[in-house]
């Protein structure tokens, strides 16, 4: 080419959809259960990050669980925050090994190449990276490369083999700076506070990355244990003890049983030692 090209990092989108995205409202059931917090809520997020999301877009979030709307976007907050932890870890700059590019011959312009462009890494660890080149007219001519991108991050590593259904205290875990695959540490944790009291779901080697997938949070009520249990029924609302059957998180339901009438129902937990129930209270 007769003249050198340029690159224009941005965080847009890399390519200009045909039409907008239509305008949007998504309904979220069981918005205060462990799901919603741990993946759809943070899903959501990126892709806002990414300008992804249509305009205008909503949520509208519905639970059996009793919340107001300022605690839930409290809560919804700090499940947020704990999510994207990992992305403020990040050190230094990013490498960018380019494996193969487009041969395709295109018009002398201005690269783009976006980050909302990128792709997820293939088994080989590698990206594919949609870009355009824009001419002096401003018509844009759509091109790729295939990329390896990788940053430093501070994660959380285990000081000591855990064991499947163990509790992890910070004395188990360490933080290291390791080269990761760039974008991709929302898998991993950087700060141990964020790994501590919560449980491993199977065995973490000692030296090994504890990854998001590897734990879950600590059980709000254990099977066993006495719960205060709220029933709403209209303007009514009757308070009762019952045993645990089984164990739950925030927003899960659970197995219960009247210790004075024998009879087991089911009800939504609301926290630790507490859950709530619509309605009258049905036996199995």
């Amino acid at each position: 080419m007769e003249s050198p090209l340029t690159v224009a990092a941005t965080q847009s989108p890399a390519s200009v959809p045909a039409r907008p995205p239509d305008p949007c409202l998504l309904v979220l059931f069981g918005a205060t259960g462990d799901l919603a917090h741990r993946k759809i809520a943070p899903a959501l997020f990126a892709l806002h990050r990414g300008g992804e999301l249509p305009s205008p877009f909503g949520v509208l979030a519905t639970s059996t669980s009793v919340k107001d709307a300022p605690t839930y976007r409290a809560d919804l907050r700090q499940s947020l925050a704990a999510s994207f932890q990992a992305f403020a870890a990040s050190e230094g700059p990013v490498t960018v090994e380019l494996i193969d590019f487009m041969k395709t011959a295109v018009p002398t312009g201005t690269v783009e190449f976006l980050k909302g462009g990128i792709s997820r890494s293939d088994l080989q660890g590698t990206r594919l990276w949609r870009g355009s080149i824009v001419s002096p007219s401003g018509n844009r001519y759509p091109i790729w490369v295939r990329v390896r991108l990788q940053q430093n991050y501070k994660i959380v590593v285990a000081q000591e083999t855990i064991g499947p259904g163990s509790s992890i205290s910070e004395a188990q875990v360490a933080v290291e700076t390791r080269r990761l695959p760039y974008q991709e540490s929302a898998a991993f944790f950087a700060d141990p506070a964020l790994v501590a009291g919560r449980t491993a779901i199977r065995q973490i080697q000692d030296g090994q990355t504890v990854l998001r997938k590897d734990i879950v949070a600590a059980r709000e009520i254990q099977a066993g244990d006495t719960v205060a249990v709220t029933a709403v029924a209209g303007a009514a609302h009757l308070t009762l003890e019952a045993k645990a059957e089984t164990a739950g998180l925030r927003g899960g339901s659970i197995l219960l049983k009247n210790p004075l009438s024998g009879k087991k129902f089911r009800a939504t937990v609301t926290g630790p030692g507490h859950a709530s129930v619509q309605g009258l209270v049905h036996a199995n």
